[in-house]
Order: C-alpha cells, then structure tokens, then sequence
C-alpha cells in the first residue's frame, strides 16, 4: 500500500515538474519574441534616426550655402552700391558748395538727393556690420579714450541734421575722464543712438545728451521729444529688422538695424543698454560701459598713447 502511495507521489511530483517546465519553456518562448519584437522595433528606429540625421546634415549643408550665398550678395551688393553713391555724394557736395548760383528749387532737391545718398550709405553699413557680428562677433581694439571729448565730437557732427529739422541739441557735460573701450565701435554707438533720437523727433524740439561716470562706468544717456514706444513692442525693439509703429519724422528711412547692432557692439563692450519711455512724450536710451574694459579673452588691448 505504501509503495502505491510513492508511485502516486512520484506521479504528481513528477507531473508538477512537467508543468513548472512547461511554464518555463512557454515563458522563455514569450520573453524571446517579445524580445525580437523589441530589437526589431529598435532597429526600425535606429534606421529613422540615421534617415532623419542625414535629412539634417543636408539641411545644415544647405543653410551654410545660404549664408555664405546671402554674405557674398552683401558683399557684392554693398560694394557696387557704396562705390556710385560716394560718387554721388561727393558731386552733390561740389554743387551744394555754389550755392549761390542755384534757385530755392534746385537747393532744395539737392538737399533731398543728399538725404537719400545718406540713407543708402547707412543702410550699406547697417548690413555690413549685421554681417560682420552674424559671422564672428566684433573683434576689440581697445585703447584709453577721454569720454567727453569724444562724446562731445560725435554729439556735434549731428549739428547740421538737427538744424535742417530745427531740433536743438543740448549736451550736458561733467568733468573729463578716461575709460578702456574700443574707440570706433563706441563712436558707431552714440551715432547710432543720435541719428535714431534725431529721426524720430519732431521738428522745433530738443534732443538731450548727458554723459557722467558713475559706479566705475561711462553712463550715457540720450532722450528726444519724439512718440516714443508703446508697452506691446517693448519685447520686439533690439531685434533685427523690426520696424516699429513710430515712424521717422522728416521723411527718414528706417531698416530695423541700428537698435539691434548699438545693442551687439555694447554688449560687444561688456555694457548694458536700456529704453525707458520720458516724461510725456519721447524715449530715453541709456547706455553702460565699464570704465576699465570689457573682461573678454580675445581683445586686443593697445597701450595709450
């Protein structure tokens, strides 16, 4: 009876193994194609990204043949352009300089034939130096420069401009001193700044210029009487090419590019530029550049002189 008993044992025993290996062996069996269907899922992919890779290395490829194309045609562009229109110029100022042989009409269109050649010319340069910066930044050549007078000379060589507009210029000067900063690009700043105050104010007011150091920085500050901006385009007025509702004055062109390359070349000088709208109507920009250099790696600091 007992020997019936371990063949029973056996049998159930023996039965349950069976079942646990049959258990086992569908598992695997389960684990195996869910396995396959996996790596084939991964291979699928893998093969989209490599797809979508090449797609983007085509796209880049043909962004750099765009870019490199768009500074070719500016080059080209600007330099057959620059070249007639300083002929131009020049002739103009030859005929202006006889002025008393020529009637109210004929002075008036060469002043208009002037402020065109001058549009065209600054427009020029707008797209030469948005690609400069585009392609590599600005390169410093820094030197010891006395502010005021330089800020004062810029200021004056928009004399004339301001007169044919009636605006009175008025620059408020403090002591004289020195900064660290790179001579030309803080000129292009302050013409920027003053050519934009300049053309969008209106005739018979008052641009005003103050410059002081403060806090270890040249602190200049330029405010016109013009419209001045509304709060919705605030987020849009250092960007390139954005031509806001305020409209230049006097019949001035307007490319969307001086704000954004006076922001470029005083962030260039490790400087800080803001708007605030003044008092009524009219802008005020300020700008802020360290008195002892901007803390670049690759400037190019030349010795005073």
């Amino acid at each position: 009876m007992s020997s019936e008993k371990e063949i029973l044992l056996v049998v159930l025993v023996a039965g349950g193994l069976a079942a646990i290996l049959v258990y086992v062996v569908l598992r695997a069996r389960y684990a195996q194609n869910k396995l396959k269907v996996l790596n084939k899922l991964l291979k699928d992919q893998g093969v989209e990204i490599r797809r979508k890779n090449r797609m983007l290395l085509e796209q880049n490829h043909k962004l750099k043949l765009l870019d490199e194309e768009k500074n070719n045609i500016i080059s080209i562009v600007s330099h057959d352009l620059k070249s007639p229109l300083n002929k131009i110029f020049a002739l103009v100022s030859l005929m202006s300089m006889a002025k008393e042989n020529l009637d109210d009409d004929q002075k008036e269109y060469l002043g208009k034939i002037n402020h065109v050649i001058k549009d065209g010319l600054e427009l020029i340069r707008n797209l030469l130096d948005i690609r400069a910066l585009e392609s590599g930044g600005i390169e410093l050549n820094l030197s010891e420069v006395k502010a005021k007078e330089l800020t004062k000379s810029v200021v004056r060589s928009f004399q004339s401009p301001a007169a044919h507009k009636m605006i009175l210029v008025h620059f408020k000067e403090e002591e004289e001193f020195r900064l660290i900063t790179d001579r030309q690009y803080l000129t292009r700043i302050i013409e920027n700044l003053m050519s934009n105050a300049l053309k969008f104010s209106p005739k018979e007011t008052i641009v005003s210029v103050s410059l002081k150091k403060a806090d270890g920085h040249y602190l200049l500050e330029i405010k016109d009487q013009g419209p001045g901006l509304i709060e919705e385009e605030l987020p849009l007025l250092f960007h390139k090419f954005q031509v806001l509702s305020a409209r230049p004055t006097g019949g001035e062109s307007s490319s969307g590019l001086g704000l954004s390359i006076t922001k470029s070349l005083v962030e260039g000088l490790g400087g800080d530029i803001s708007y605030a709208p003044a008092n009524g109507n009219g802008a005020i920009f300020s700008v802020a550049l360290p008195l002892n250099g901007p803390n670049h790696q690759n400037k190019n600091h030349h010795s005073p002189q």
